[in-house]
């Protein structure tokens, strides 16, 4: 009996674990969805001619006054 009891605390504490990780993950996402949005935003507003080149040396966005 006390061994089924320790495996259900076992479980409970991995769970939780688990669980936090997996909350700690889903807020790493958001704040990365924010901050490309925010960068999106700038390159899309700015009048000066800009781009991005990736470790490559390919240019991979431009706003639009590159464009123009």
């Amino acid at each position: 009996m006390i061994g089924f009891l320790v495996l259900g605390v076992i479980r409970f504490f991995v769970e939780r674990e688990r669980e936090e990780a997996l909350l700690r993950e889903e807020s790493k996402a958001q704040a990365l969805r924010e901050s490309k949005k925010y960068l999106d935003d700038i390159l899309e507003r700015t009048p000066v001619a800009t781009f991005i080149v990736d470790r490559e040396h390919r240019v991979v966005e431009w706003n639009p006054a590159a464009r123009r």
